[in-house]
């Protein structure tokens, strides 16, 4: 995942695990300490939530796998239009 400025330079870049997989836990449910056991399975349907680093230039988030990109520009105006005080608003300007 990466974050990107306007001009599309990478701000920063985050390793997470795609959330379209998940681990189904074995019939027994059994979870050793130092291995995992189940299998790994691919969802259709699912939510997630993910949180990033607030950045003074920050304008989307994409998941460089896939190509999916988020637009965050305009929520981020608005957050700092609502709270000026807020230190990184200012430094956004």
């Amino acid at each position: 995942m990466q974050l990107l400025a306007s001009d599309d330079s990478v701000i920063d870049e985050f390793q997470i695990w795609d959330p379209r997989f998940g681990l189904e836990e074995d019939a027994e449910g059994a979870e050793q300490e130092e291995e995992m056991t189940g299998r790994i399975v691919r969802r259709t349907d699912f939510r997630f939530e993910l949180a990033v680093p607030f950045r003074a230039n920050l304008s989307s988030v994409q998941f460089v796998e896939t190509g999916t990109r988020i637009e965050v520009d305009e929520v981020i105006r608005s957050f700092c239009q609502e709270r000026p005080e807020d230190p990184a608003c200012r430094e956004r300007g």
